[in-house]
């Protein structure tokens, strides 16, 4: 790919502009207006303006951030080379939690209390009560696993090196289904 971040107007469905961000970039969120940008290579998470597309500031990590969630004010980031999910404190930029999960966590999405995280190394998900920080559960799933939904009570994850996705119903932690797909 080029490595670049498209800017698109949602009301006209036009390019506005192009961004050249750090190589290494891996997700992005928006937080009370501004755009959050990890750097998984750089150990940082860039806080870009929209109006101008400039940096205003950055949080510097330790550990390979790579997925983002925006949860009732605080920015959790998903810490890839340390098997751990930090929480942020976006007032004065500290980590103020270091949640253990399993090997190589990527993806991060959170809903109805939870975060819910694909660990890409262990094949499993991590599952964050966000009252307390505390792991109540760890489903084992197909290989690799990257891209989670929710829905409806269900967490659908992808399962990239086992071309599956995993069904788990959220109430009981159990798997209710794996559904063959294709290749990645």
């Amino acid at each position: 790919g080029s490595s670049t971040i498209s800017v698109i107007n949602s009301t006209s469905n036009t390019l506005v502009t192009t961004i050249n961000p750090i190589l290494g970039s891996t997700d992005l969120t928006n937080v009370n207006g501004y755009v959050y940008l990890s750097y998984y290579g750089n150990n940082s998470i860039d806080v870009i303006n929209p109006e101008n597309f400039s940096i205003i500031k950055v949080i510097n990590t330790y550990g390979g951030p790579y997925s983002l969630a925006y949860v009732n004010g605080y920015l959790y980031v998903t810490m890839k080379n340390i098997n751990s999910v930090y929480e942020i404190n976006l007032i004065t930029d500290k980590v103020i939690a270091n949640i253990s999960v399993e090997s190589e966590p990527e993806a991060l999405l959170y809903s109805n209390g939870y975060l819910y995280v694909s660990n890409y190394g262990s094949n499993a998900v991590s599952m964050i009560n966000t009252k307390d920080n505390i792991v109540v559960a760890t489903v084992s799933v197909g290989k690799n696993p990257k891209a989670l939904l929710y829905y409806d009570g269900l967490l659908y994850v992808a399962d990239s090196g086992s071309n599956t996705v995993t069904v788990i119903d959220t109430e009981n932690y159990s798997i209710i289904n794996n559904i063959t797909v294709g290749n990645n």
